[in-house]
């Protein structure tokens, strides 16, 4: 599970890449050829926006090359630079390290935060019942004024469970722990936020201005009890979706929760480099299939698993610019109705439904908030011919919602609202 971010987190937290001068040919791309590192630290006797660079790199480094991302570059080892103002820097160190007959040149860059704040240490000991895990992965995600949330930072911590991060700028921040696969906890506990909690929603903020080192996070168990052979099946496909060009890419290592009916989690998984994940020999009963994405609102999928429907295939999750949204198979859903509207949407007290049905049955409505929480379930017949409804969402806080429509117990739509 360790591994160096490349293609996604890599853009806002650090990235590598090696490129080897090989006079047999080729390039190397082993990660035993990775090599450039460094740390930095606010300078103690330059003033204002001082910082000490200190390299940190693998090998017989034979030449160093700084781009402070503000038109000025540094060849020493340890350089001090002082930046003109406040910003967000991507600081690029080149080395050329001679390895044998080869040259390798390798680039690492970070994102250097200069601020009027201080910067300090935050970290904690991450727990699995009564112990400390033997190895996981803290993400640190920086909140700003307006709530929205940024990565900021990755802690890869070992046996004794502390993570730690380093020189962080003072200000509100969220702390997240996944579990690798590495680990002997995997799939018994959970993926777990600062607070014991299981959602980002959830979560509290961590406001600090001074080291802190204990920020302690416990792990939540998984309920394995999901496993008893009933041959349930959920699968699916995870991807960003660039809102420039309309293009996707596969979603690597988000983490997909399965919750039950009384909002209990019942197990995860990552999804693979190809954005693929499934869910295998689960107990029939009815899922929400959450992807859990720090920063981002997620509109949840229902699965009903059950002796005459055990598979949920071909779910899609698409993680947009603001909020994450599942889809499945249309034929997952039953046209059984001739028309069928909401109104209005946006809506402040009352939420209408029209429909025309072709037979008498029972209509079940479902309302959801984003965190997949069941807030009420309405139940009213449905006649042959036209059908009107009136949802009191006085009560409902401003945001959005997701209504489940279910007819004669068959799934029948799924419509998001937004109550203002």
């Amino acid at each position: 599970m360790k591994k160096r971010f490349i293609i996604i987190l890599a853009i806002i937290l650090g990235w590598s890449f090696v490129k080897a001068q090989n006079p047999g040919g080729g390039d190397i791309g082993d990660p035993k050829y990775i090599f450039a590192k460094f740390d930095y630290s606010k300078d103690s006797i330059q003033q204002g926006y001082g910082i000490q660079f200190t390299d940190s790199s693998l090998g017989s480094v034979i030449s160093w090359h700084w781009d402070f991302d503000d038109g000025t570059y540094a060849t020493e080892q340890n350089p001090v630079h002082i930046f003109d103002a406040p910003g967000l820097y991507d600081v690029c160190l080149t080395v050329k390290v001679k390895s044998g007959d080869i040259i390798v040149e390798d680039v690492n860059c970070k994102k250097v935060s200069i601020t009027d704040k201080g910067f300090n240490h935050l970290g904690g000991t991450v727990y699995a019942d009564l112990f400390p895990v033997d190895t996981g992965v803290a993400y640190l995600f920086q909140v700003d004024e307006d709530n929205n949330m940024q990565p900021y930072d990755t802690s890869y911590f070992g046996f004794g469970g502390f993570y730690w991060f380093y020189q962080a700028e003072g200000g509100k921040y969220i702390v997240r722990v996944d579990i690798p696969e590495t680990s002997t906890h995997i799939n018994t506990y959970m993926p777990t936020y600062y607070g014991n909690k299981e959602l980002w929603i959830d979560a509290p903020s961590i406001d600090f201005s001074t080291t802190d080192i204990k920020r302690d996070i416990q792990l939540l168990k998984a309920d394995d009890l999901q496993y008893q052979n009933n041959n349930g099946f959920i699968n699916g496909y995870i991807y960003y979706e660039d809102s420039e060009t309309g293009e996707n890419y596969a979603a690597e290592d988000i983490t997909i929760l399965l919750i039950d009916n009384e909002n209990n989690s019942t197990t995860y998984k990552y999804s693979n480099e190809n954005g693929v994940f499934e869910f295998n020999d689960i107990n029939f009963g009815l899922y929400r299939v959450h992807a859990e994405v720090t920063g981002k609102e997620t509109v949840p999928l229902f699965a009903n698993i059950s002796a005459n429907n055990p598979e949920t295939n071909n779910i899609d999750i698409i993680i947009k610019q603001t909020e994450v949204i599942s889809l499945v198979d249309e034929s997952e859903y039953e046209e059984q109705f001739t028309h069928f509207s909401i109104f209005p949407n946006p809506a402040r007290d009352q939420v209408n439904i029209q429909l025309s049905a072709d037979e008498i049955g029972v209509i079940k409505l479902e309302i959801y908030n984003m965190s997949g929480q069941l807030i009420s379930t309405i139940e009213q017949m449905a006649y042959n011919g036209n059908n009107k409804y009136s949802v009191d969402v006085s009560k409902l806080r401003k945001g959005s919602y997701f209504i489940n429509i279910h007819f004669n117990n068959k799934p029948s739509s799924r419509n998001k609202i937004l109550i203002m």
